[in-house]
């Protein structure tokens, strides 16, 4: 070697017991630590199982709301109503046609319907019904 690096006169004796050793030692020890958990979880006794029947008879009542008929009817009503105001929406496209035109005969065509349809709503009774489900409510 170089003199930057010496070399020792004596060379170290190495310990060859150590390693050896020490993973006996690593084992032995992992093997106690097991027997003693697994002796552990047996000794210990299952846990005594009470079991204890209890009877409870609750009464429910409950209340059903029902729709008075008066509310019934007024849906109803709505319902024709917003029929009618579809039919005059078809009524209503072939009228103004006819104005635009100055077709008389259509115009009188659509008259009639409207007059029909303004029947029909006169008819309904939406507005007295809505007001009798309100105070039923």
């Amino acid at each position: 070697m170089t003199a930057q690096y010496p070399i020792d006169a004596k060379p170290k004796k190495k310990r060859r017991w150590a390693k050896p050793l020490a993973y006996g030692g690593t084992a032995l020890l992992g093997v106690l630590v097991g027997a003693g958990a697994a002796g552990a979880s047996s000794a210990t006794a299952e846990p005594e199982v009470i079991t204890e029947t209890i009877t409870e008879v609750e009464t429910v009542t409950e209340t059903i709301e029902v729709t008075p008929t008066v509310c019934l009817d007024a849906i109803n009503s709505a319902r024709a109503g917003f029929n009618v105001a579809a039919d005059l929406m078809d009524v209503l496209g072939p009228a103004v046609e006819a104005a635009f035109y100055q077709d008389l005969a259509g115009m009188e065509a659509a008259m009639d319907d409207l007059e029909v349809l303004n029947a029909e709503l006169n008819q309904n009774m939406f507005a007295v019904e809505a007001a009798a489900c309100e105070g039923a409510a």
